[in-house]
C-alpha cells in the first residue's frame, strides 16, 4: 500500500509542474516567440504572440488622444519586434495598453489647424485663412508690372467642395484666366477677317490680360501651426528667378549666341548643358536643346498692346516680256520705303516673349514698289566644241598680247562641234584664225572656231548645239594642230571657260 500511495505522489507532483510551466508561459517566455512593445525606440515590455498587437496600438493612441480637442496628431509613434528569448517577462494586454498609452501621452502632442493651401505643380504653401491666401496671390501678382491694374479671384471648381482655383482679371473682364487668354487668341487669330474702322480705331496699349502661367488650385486642409507660411516671406521667396531646365526647340536662322540672348542665359551654358563642342558647334533646326531659364516658382503670363513706327518695302512689280531671255532684267522704275504704324499684342512669360500677332497698321506713307521687266525665255547654253583634245591655252595674257579665247591639241581632222545652236555667219578663211567659222546665237551671243583643217557649213545655215560644223586643222597663225575657242558677248570676247558645260 505505502508502494503505491509513493507513485500517485509522484504522479500528482508531475502534473503540479506542468500546470505550473503553463502558468508561467503566460508571464515568462520560455522560448517561444513574443512580441517587444517600443514608444519611439524606447521598450515599454513584452506580451505573448497570441495577443492582438496591432489593436492594442491602436487602442493606446486613441487612450492617449481621449482628452485632447480639435484635429490632434502625435509627434512619436509606437512598434512592436518579435523576439523568442527564455525567461523573458510577459507583461498583460490590458497594463501593456495603459503603459503604451501614458508613454504617448508623455511625448508631445500637436493640435493641427485650419489652412488654406495654395499649389501649382512646383510650388506649394499653406496659410492660416482664404485672406491670407488671396493676399500671396495678390502679392505675386502685383510683382509683375502693370499688376495693380488687375486682382485675384477664387473660382469654385463644380463639384469640389472646399477647394477653388485662382485667376486674374479686370473689372471688366468677364472672362477669367485660361478663357480670358482663349478669348483673346481667338479674336487675334481672326484678325485678318476684320475690317478695321481706320478713323475710329483704338490702339490696344499697355497690359491687356494677366493670368497665372501654371494652374494655380487651393483647398482647405488641416496642418500643423507651424507648417503655416506667411504671406509676405512667400511672395518675396517665390518671385525669386531660379535657374530652371526646359526644353528649347532649335527655329530657322537660331545659332548658340541668339539662342542664350533669348533665353538671357550664356552660350557657356547651353554648351554645359548639351555637351556641345564649341560656341560655333552648329545646331539644326527642330534640334532640342537644354536650356537653363531664370524662372520663378509661380509664373504670370502678360497680354501686352505694344505700338511702334517701322519702315517697309512693297513688293517688286515685274513685268513679264515673252521676247527676253531670262537673264535679261531691266529697272523701269525705282521703289522707295513706306513707314507703317503698327499694334502688335504680345505674350510673354517672364519676361521672355512667346508669341506676338500683329492687330491693326496703319500707312502713314506709302512705298513704292520696285517694277522691272524681265524674259521668259530660257537662254541657250554652251558646251566643249570637241571631244577630248588637250587644253593648252587658256583666255588672257599671252606672249604679250591678249589670247581671246582658250585652245586644245588635237589631232588634225577631229570634228568640231557647234557650241549652242544659231546661224553660221562667217565659213571661211578669215585673217589670223585660218579656216573659221563664226556662229551667232539668239542670245545675241557669238561663238568663232579657228584654225580649222575644213568648213562643213555655210553662211546662213541654221545649225543645232553639237552638230558637226568643221574639222580641226593647223591653219592660220598656228603654231600646231588644235582648236581656237571664243565666245563673244556684244561684239567683246569673255571667257568661255566662264560659259561652257
Amino acid at each position: 500500500m505505502k508502494k503505491r500511495q509513493k507513485i500517485e505522489t509522484g504522479c500528482v507532483g508531475t502534473l503540479g509542474a506542468l500546470f505550473l510551466g503553463a502558468a508561467l508561459t503566460q508571464y515568462i517566455s520560455l522560448g517561444q516567440p513574443y512580441y517587444e512593445i517600443y514608444v519611439e525606440g524606447e521598450k515599454i515590455g513584452s506580451m505573448p504572440k497570441s495577443a492582438d498587437v496591432e489593436k492594442l496600438i491602436r487602442e493606446a493612441k486613441r487612450k492617449a488622444m481621449k482628452d485632447t480637442k480639435g484635429y490632434m496628431y502625435l509627434t512619436t509613434q509606437a512598434d512592436y519586434q518579435i523576439k523568442d528569448k527564455l525567461f523573458e517577462p510577459m507583461m498583460p494586454v490590458e497594463e501593456m495598453e495603459q503603459q503604451v498609452a501614458e508613454k504617448l501621452k508623455q511625448n508631445k502632442i500637436n493640435e493641427k489647424i485650419s489652412a488654406y493651401t495654395v499649389t501649382t505643380e512646383d510650388f506649394s504653401a499653406n496659410f492660416a485663412t482664404e485672406e491670407e491666401a488671396m493676399a500671396f496671390l495678390e502679392g505675386v501678382k502685383n510683382h509683375t508690372e502693370g499688376g495693380g491694374d488687375f486682382y485675384v479671384r477664387f473660382r469654385k471648381p463644380a463639384g469640389y467642395e472646399g477647394a477653388f482655383m485662382a485667376d486674374i482679371q479686370k473689372e471688366s473682364q468677364e472672362m477669367h484666366g485660361n478663357d480670358l487668354f482663349a478669348g483673346i487668341n481667338a479674336q487675334l487669330l481672326d484678325m485678318e477677317k476684320e475690317v478695321f474702322d481706320e478713323k475710329n480705331y483704338q490702339e490696344k496699349t499697355g497690359i491687356l490680360a494677366m493670368d497665372f502661367a501654371d494652374t494655380v488650385f487651393g483647398y482647405e486642409n488641416v496642418v500643423r501651426k507651424e507648417e503655416l507660411a506667411d504671406a509676405s516671406a512667400s511672395v518675396e521667396e517665390v518671385t525669386k528667378e531660379k535657374e530652371t531646365n526646359t526644353i528649347y526647340v532649335v527655329e530657322a536662322g537660331d545659332c548658340l549666341s541668339i539662342i542664350a540672348e533669348k533665353f538671357e542665359t550664356s552660350v557657356d551654358s547651353i554648351m554645359s548643358l548639351n555637351e556641345l563642342s564649341g560656341e560655333d558647334a552648329p545646331v539644326y533646326t527642330d534640334q532640342e536643346l537644354i536650356v537653363a531659364v531664370p524662372r520663378p516658382d509661380i509664373s504670370l503670363k502678360v497680354s501686352q498692346g505694344i505700338v511702334y513706327e517701322e519702315t517697309y518695302e512693297a513688293e517688286d512689280q515685274v513685268i513679264k516680256n515673252d521676247g527676253w531671255y531670262t537673264n535679261r532684267r531691266e529697272v523701269r522704275q525705282e521703289g522707295a520705303e513706306g513707314l507703317r504704324r503698327v499694334n502688335d499684342i504680345v505674350v510673354s512669360e517672364n519676361g521672355i516673349e512667346i508669341s506676338r500677332i500683329t492687330e491693326h497698321t496703319q500707312i502713314l506713307r506709302e512705298a513704292v514698289p520696285t517694277i522691272v521687266e524681265e524674259g521668259t525665255i530660257v537662254p541657250p547654253s554652251y558646251i566643249k566644241p570637241l571631244g577630248g583634245g588637250r587644253f593648252t591655252s587658256g583666255y588672257g595674257s599671252r606672249w604679250g598680247r591678249m589670247h581671246k579665247g582658250v585652245d586644245w591639241a588635237t589631232p588634225i581632222g577631229t570634228n568640231v562641234y557647234a557650241s549652242s545652236g544659231g546661224t553660221v555667219s562667217i565659213a571661211g578663211a578669215v585673217r589670223g584664225y585660218g579656216y573659221a567659222v563664226y556662229i551667232n546665237h539668239p542670245d545675241g551671243r557669238q561663238t568663232r572656231y579657228g584654225h580649222l583643217s575644213k568648213v562643213l557649213v555655210s553662211p546662213g545655215q541654221h545649225v543645232e548645239q553639237g552638230q558637226s560644223i568643221a574639222l580641226s586643222g593647223n591653219t592660220g597663225r598656228s603654231t600646231g594642230p588644235h582648236v581656237h575657242f571664243e565666245i563673244l558677248i556684244n561684239g567683246s570676247q569673255v571667257n568661255p571657260l566662264d560659259y561652257i558645260r
